[in-house]
């Protein structure tokens, strides 16, 4: 798994590329049904690509929320990257067919 890192520009500043990653997974999504993903070992960094709104939990199941909840523990709507390490599964679900793709990095 390659890691995550920003390389410099021409003038020694962070660049904010990032390198593609050779571990990347498809999920495709029924609607409303919440899909659990095995984070590869090694895993630190996850980065999300979809085609319609998601909600994410990590470490537990994905709901979408139908009304207000200010408990703090609650799926998340569309993550675009985060930090994952200690966690062991990434629960995703949508009100709608999407597509979607996990992209993995090490550190």
């Amino acid at each position: 798994m390659k890691q995550l890192y920003q390389k410099n520009d021409a003038l020694l500043n962070p660049s904010f590329c990032i390198p593609p990653s050779d571990t990347v997974y498809n999920v495709v999504m029924t609607p409303n049904v919440a899909q659990t993903v095995a984070i590869p070992v090694g895993a630190k960094y996850v980065i999300f690509s979809t085609t319609a709104n998601i909600w994410v939990n990590y470490n537990a199941t994905s709901a979408i929320p139908t009304v207000s909840i200010v408990s703090g523990t609650q799926s998340e709507l569309n993550p675009n990257g985060r930090y994952i390490n200690g966690y062991s599964t990434i629960s995703i679900i949508a009100d709608t067919a999407a597509k979607l793709s996990l992209a993995f990095y090490s550190e």
